[in-house]
């Protein structure tokens, strides 16, 4: 039994091991089994600290970080360097901005 403040140490450890391996989606699949056998009501699924979710995050984070950083990392640095103006409060808004060119400012970056 690891105590739940190592749980997510060890869910990250587990995650690398199986995806050096190739064996990620099958740990997945026995962690989420377990879960489903083990909750009482489908209200309850997923919300407790298991080791299901620690190791679906972990997840998550190992294989999601490349992936935002290839299609978001473009974006982002660009509106990082040359941001354009998008206030959009009223009361908030500099005499030499416009409320509808920060409205469209900001659609455009979404």
């Amino acid at each position: 039994i690891t105590p739940i403040t190592e749980a997510d140490i060890v869910a990250q450890l587990l995650v690398r091991y199986f995806e050096a391996n190739e064996k990620t989606i099958d740990l997945l699949k026995a962690a989420i089994m377990q879960e489903v056998r083990k909750t009482e009501t489908a209200n309850t699924l997923f919300r407790r600290n298991s080791m299901a979710t620690k190791l679906l995050a972990a997840y998550c984070k190992l294989v999601g970080r490349d992936y935002l950083r290839v299609a978001l990392g473009p974006q982002i640095k660009q509106i990082m360097q040359n941001p354009p103006t998008s206030e959009l409060d009223p009361s908030k808004l500099p005499q030499n901005e416009d409320l509808h060119q920060n409205q469209k400012n900001v659609l455009e970056m979404s």
